[in-house]
């Protein structure tokens, strides 16, 4: 055995990272394809370009790799974009300046399920409680961070049905696709990679067999004793991204 070689194990990782979610796992391009984004896009919000910043911390800047956090980042900004044409990306840098400044307990907002948007500027919901709090936000409510600090009535975005949170209020799975919950992306199942929900089967296998290898939604219903309606869904999703 070569004594040069070292293979990381997954208890290695864990060990490193101490929550999955953060280890790098996903290039750029994997990201974009996953949520349907143009891969020059995904780069610029994590890798930035002449003249424009990043506007998030990528997982492993030096090896351009990715984490689950990062892909939820690009999800929900992604998501906030198409839903809403008056986000702007200068609102955008604005609300997360505001919140790196004001509030470091939120050091990424847009995997808390406290983050939201209201069509035209970005906000977080304080919902702590304590001292800190009563300081700095009375009863109430939702700050909007994009005019640092002006308060307004609390707005959650449908973005929010979209991801499952953990008891910390951060994100643990994301449904790539609106209309349905059928395909999933969990960090704990085939190394995060889309799978069709309840199970460990990857999205693109089904595509591959269906479309290279020409065989019918009702064999590979059968196969993975899935329905037709999970199998068609996890072709589409595969054919869209």
């Amino acid at each position: 055995m070569n004594p040069k070689l070292h293979v990381v194990s997954r208890r290695d990782e864990m060990k490193r990272y101490g929550d999955r979610r953060e280890m790098p796992r996903y290039t750029a391009s994997e990201v974009a394809r996953y949520l349907s984004l143009p891969d020059s896009t995904v780069w610029r919000w994590f890798f930035g370009q002449p003249g424009f910043a990043p506007f998030f911390v990528p997982a492993d800047p030096d090896g351009k790799q990715l984490s689950f956090y990062n892909l939820v980042e690009a999800f929900a900004l992604s998501w906030a974009k198409k839903k809403y044409k008056g986000l702007r990306q200068a609102h955008i840098r604005q609300a997360l300046e505001y919140v790196g400044q004001h509030f470091p307990h939120y050091e990424r907002p847009l995997i808390s399920k406290r983050f939201s948007t209201d069509g035209k500027f970005m906000f977080i919901q304080d919902l702590e409680q304590g001292e800190e709090r009563d300081a700095i936000v009375p009863d109430a409510t939702t700050i909007n961070a994009s005019q640092w600090g002006q308060l307004l009535l609390p707005s959650m975005n449908k973005v929010l049905e979209l991801i499952e949170y953990d008891e910390a209020d951060l994100a643990k799975i994301v449904y790539p696709t609106q209309g349905h919950k059928l395909v999933v992306i969990n960090p704990s199942i085939s190394s995060g990679r889309p799978v069709v929900k309840g199970t460990g089967i990857l999205a693109s296998i089904i595509w591959q067999r269906a479309e290279k290898a020409q065989e019918p939604i009702e064999r590979l219903a059968k196969d993975y004793n899935l329905s037709k309606r999970e199998i068609q869904t996890a072709i589409d999703y595969i054919e869209a991204a």
